[in-house]
């Protein structure tokens, strides 16, 4: 930029960049969409051509943003779950809200007559977007959970809503009064009946909402080139622990405390490619690990070694056997020498057939 007298100018503009290490989540929703998608006779209470446009969407700004882990969304809206290690736009939350908010509309527009070949499109669709941190990744998973609980909430409600409108011949006014203070199960009730409708045998898609990611469920040691958008349950740990089991970006749980975790990656190989250690392992009890199966086991005797080595414990080995179900017979004084890392101590052999406590 070229120097000049009115240069000072620069001085009032605010510095917004982003906390470090926190995930970023950028949630954008449709703006006036009630309004948009009655004018463009949208199909009630979900209309796939939407989802998939909008959908098509979110895969667009999730392939120019390298650093988007995972995206949901559902009806109206989209959230992207940016790495916390980010640095993309020096992590200056107006650079990164205008540009996925812009690069998210503009491609609604574009790719509009391939979702709606026979509509014209009649007005402008607008979407506005907030950009929100979360320090944990408990935080960030939490955030998602709730997506699409809300996801949940209210297609049941809209689609119990519109069975009575479209099929029970009731007015919008009466349909509403009628669902007042009714529970899920009682949606689930009226619905299936009076219209013989099951709410679990609707497309996944309206039930759970949109999920993208860069891998491959269950081989995420291959990053694909594009994301790929599957409708899982993200309210379950399952899908956390489950989905992608050695590559577990938010953090894979080596214990019974939620607090203590590891990120590591595992190649198919058995080698640990890489680590990060959030907070202390010695605190594994045998008491949860015998109830482990030998698979997972074995995993976590994987990633003990590897990472008790790297931090140079002065009893590696034996606190390895102890966590991973080995040999069980440690005290817990002994454990508690091992997690003070009491370098010149000398632990005893365990007794046989004693148990820890």
């Amino acid at each position: 930029m070229a120097k000049s007298r009115f240069e000072y100018v620069r001085e009032f503009e605010q510095q917004d960049c982003l906390l470090k290490n926190a995930w970023i989540v950028v949630r954008i929703d449709g703006r006036g969409f009630h309004k948009f998608t009655s004018a463009h006779g949208f199909l009630r209470p979900n209309d796939a051509r939407g989802l998939s446009l909008m959908n098509a969407c979110a895969k667009a700004v999730m392939e120019d943003f390298e650093d988007i882990v995972i995206a949901y969304g559902h009806s109206d809206e989209f959230s992207f779950v940016i790495n916390r290690h980010a640095t993309v736009y020096k992590r200056r939350a107006s650079k990164i809200l205008s540009t996925i908010v812009s690069l998210f509309t503009a491609r609604y527009v574009m790719d509009w007559p391939t979702y709606f070949p026979d509509v014209a499109l009649r007005s402008t669709p607008m979407f506005d977007g907030r950009v929100v941190l979360y320090p944990t990744n408990e935080n960030v998973i939490d955030y998602m959970k709730w997506r699409q609980a809300d996801c949940h909430v209210n297609n049941l409600y809209n689609t119990t809503f519109w069975c009575l409108v479209l099929r029970g011949g009731r007015s919008n006014a009466e349909a509403e009064r009628d669902l007042i203070g009714t529970s899920s199960a009682d949606k689930n009730e009226i619905m299936f009946s009076r219209f013989s409708l099951n709410y679990n045998n609707e497309p996944a898609m309206f039930r759970k909402g949109s999920i993208l990611v860069r891998y491959e469920p269950r081989q995420p040691d291959r990053r694909l080139k594009h994301p790929i958008i599957i409708h899982d349950d993200l309210i379950h740990n399952a899908f956390w622990s489950d989905m992608f089991p050695n590559w577990n970006i938010f953090g894979l749980n080596l214990g019974p405390s939620r607090h203590h975790q590891l990120f590591v990656r595992i190649l198919p190989s058995g080698v640990a490619a890489g680590y990060f250690l959030v907070e202390h392992v010695a605190v594994i009890h045998a008491k949860y690990l015998e109830k482990v199966p030998d698979a997972v086991r074995s995993r976590r005797r994987l990633l003990l070694e590897f990472t008790l080595s790297t931090l140079s414990y002065p009893h590696a080995a034996p606190l390895v056997k102890l966590c991973t179900g080995d040999d069980r017979g440690r005290l817990p004084g002994d454990l508690r020498a091992l997690r003070q890392g009491r370098r010149g101590s000398r632990v005893p052999a365990p007794a046989p057939g004693t148990q820890s406590r």
